[in-house]
């Protein structure tokens, strides 16, 4: 389909038929091997099929044949559990992706009181990260400092994990900075933790 200008192409999903942005569903494409592989950034070569980023909608196309339909028949069968865990790796993968750019660019702030005394500040960041293996009393607090400033909190990876995507020793918390590259890792980071809720 050919966009107009400012729009994104408009692709279908093969589940529920709903019409969105491209850059909104899943593309899936074939492998050599028939294999179905998740294409979550689109740069993959080839045809696409597109989904929901929805677990219904991956059951929903798998039970009614519609990747062997858009595929002409040469696409193996895959399993909705395989499929979510490779969409989960890729979206993992972005979000790590975008947290090494906006260490890069300066548009992040990490450490327990940097982060806690930066927060302080209205209107500074955009999304706050925590380690999943954060304290408890640690993550209370920083949660109620970030809530009393609107800045939305998620829980991802481990402080070690965390710490060596920004270069450092162990990081339990990352506070991104207002910006074009924050809302982009905060809607990947969406995406991923309702991908969590579904499973």
């Amino acid at each position: 389909m050919i966009a107009r200008q400012g729009r994104q192409p408009q692709r279908t999903c093969i589940a529920c038929r709903r019409t969105a942005d491209q850059n909104k569903l899943v593309r899936f494409v074939l492998g050599p091997d028939g294999t179905l592989l998740v294409d979550y950034r689109h740069k993959l070569p080839g045809r696409g099929a597109y989904t929901c980023l929805s677990r219904e909608c991956l059951e929903k196309a798998i039970e009614k044949r519609q990747f062997q339909r858009s595929f002409q028949g040469q696409a193996e069968a895959a399993s909705v559990e395989t499929l979510m865990a490779g969409l989960h790796e890729q979206l993992l993968a972005r979000v790590e992706s975008l947290l090494g750019m906006a260490r890069k660019s300066g548009q992040l702030e990490t450490g327990t009181n940097t982060v806690l005394d930066s927060l302080k500040k209205k209107g500074k960041f955009a999304v706050l990260i925590l380690s999943e293996d954060i304290s408890e009393s640690i993550g209370k607090k920083l949660t109620t400092v970030a809530a009393r400033q609107d800045v939305p909190v998620f829980n991802m990876l481990g402080k070690n994990r965390i710490g060596q995507l920004l270069g450092k020793s162990e990081r339990s918390a990352v506070a991104i900075k207002v910006g074009a590259l924050a809302d982009a890792i905060l809607i990947e980071l969406q995406r991923l933790a309702e991908m969590v809720r579904e499973n």
